[in-house]
């Protein structure tokens, strides 16, 4: 009798836990990694968590001001990259390193456990040997929780189609989309 008590028990507290997380779903892929937004309502609907590799160890989390912070970040220092790789080709550079601006978000890492704490980013334009590329550097950035815990430093490219491909993705329609098949079938029964 008393195992059916904790299996009871233990079943109810597993159903209260999983109600009350933040049905965080991924969403999609892009070039950088996972998208996945909190499908559950309340004020944290629609937050975006953004992976900036691959295997997911390292991002951003978003609301829809800082989505639209975070695209318009991309394509202002996109536009500046595409200027400067006019310049130099039409001056024959060969070398250069430029930094050009700088943003913060709030990442993400994994350390055993997810940590939390303020990401900036950093662009970066260089060219090598006649080659222009403009990317976003992340150095490494602490646990809010903790000082002695940081994540690695990153870099990802920046270019016409990681742009083009993050509007479509994290466009408002897009996540309201997904939002919605998510959550149709849940509101079918309330």
């Amino acid at each position: 009798m008393k195992k059916g008590k904790k299996f009871i028990l233990t079943t109810l507290l597993a159903l209260i836990f999983i109600s009350t997380t933040n049905a965080q779903e991924v969403y999609s892929k892009s070039e950088l990694g996972s998208i996945s937004v909190v499908t559950k309502k309340g004020k944290s609907q629609g937050d975006i968590y953004l992976d900036l590799k691959s295997d997911g160890s390292l991002g951003i989390s978003m609301d829809k001001k800082d989505k639209n912070k975070f695209i318009d970040y991309l394509k202002k220092i996109n536009t500046k990259f595409n200027d400067w790789t006019k310049i130099a080709k039409d001056n024959n550079v060969n070398q250069l390193k430029k930094n050009y601006d700088e943003a913060y978000f709030s990442g993400f890492f994994k350390y055993s456990k997810w940590k939390f704490g303020r990401c900036r980013m950093l662009s970066r334009f260089k060219i090598e040997k006649g080659k222009p590329t403009g990317y976003v550097f992340l150095p490494e950035f602490e646990a809010s929780s903790n000082e002695f815990m940081k994540s690695k430093a990153w870099m990802f490219y920046v270019n016409d189609e990681l742009i083009s491909e993050l509007e479509g993705l994290l466009s408002d329609e897009a996540i309201d989309k997904f939002i919605k098949s998510k959550t149709e079938n849940v509101d079918l029964f309330n």
